[in-house]
């Protein structure tokens, strides 16, 4: 972790979300993690909620929940890390434009429709049809337990994806290089407003600033 990031954050961070950050191999993915939690401590804070820095409710899946405060998403990629709030359940997923391995080696997880896409249209349209998925996953508090389990997420038409007979709003979003997805449950009242912010992170080190990107 780049020790000097410690001193320029606008609040001390607790022992405890530091000895949590250490256990990751790689610099970027502690900085991930302390930038996602700062994010959740400052909006919170901004919202006049009470909330612990780093103090999460997780589900058995890992989804995390602060008590008093709206329903969230967090998601990470080299250099960035996004938060999505809204009133109702909310899934985010956030990748960025360069792929690790082979684009065939995920086949599996789309249905022959998407892979013609992605056959076409290349890697931008596999990161619109990956993070759309995971963020359905997400919005559900569920893990990604098989292959078939997100190929039969599915894409019905633009900005609604059916899982299960169960039906989805998707909102897509190009930032900094990267591919942003959010999913929440369709119903018959009108989707409640969601806002997007994001944290850039440089190199070893964090530029802590959310940025508001996304207001829908």
């Amino acid at each position: 972790m780049d020790e000097e990031l410690l001193h320029r954050c606008p609040h001390r961070i607790p022992d405890n979300i530091l000895e949590k950050a250490r256990r990751f191999k790689r610099i970027g993915d502690r900085n991930n993690y302390i930038a996602g939690r700062w994010i959740l401590f400052e909006l919170c804070r901004q919202a006049s909620v009470n909330h612990v820095f780093g103090e999460l409710q997780l589900n058995s899946y890992g989804k995390p929940s602060i008590d008093g405060f709206m329903a969230f998403s967090v998601s990470h990629t080299d250099g960035l890390v996004a938060v999505a709030f809204s009133r109702n359940a909310i899934g985010l997923d956030a990748e960025r434009f360069d792929p690790k391995g082979e684009l065939s080696d995920f086949r599996n997880v789309f249905s022959k429709k998407e892979w013609e896409e992605i056959e076409e249209y290349g890697l931008s349209s596999f990161l619109r049809l990956w993070t759309m998925k995971e963020a359905v996953i997400k919005c559900l508090g569920l893990g990604i337990e098989s292959p078939e389990q997100l190929q039969s997420i599915n894409e019905i038409s633009a900005g609604l994806v059916n899982y299960n007979g169960q039906h989805f709003s998707h909102n897509e979003f190009g930032y900094s290089d990267c591919m942003i997805s959010t999913a929440r449950i369709k119903s018959a009242e009108p989707d409640p407003p969601q806002t997007l912010y994001t944290c850039k992170i440089s190199g070893p080190s964090l530029l802590l600033f959310a940025e508001h990107i996304a207001k829908i």
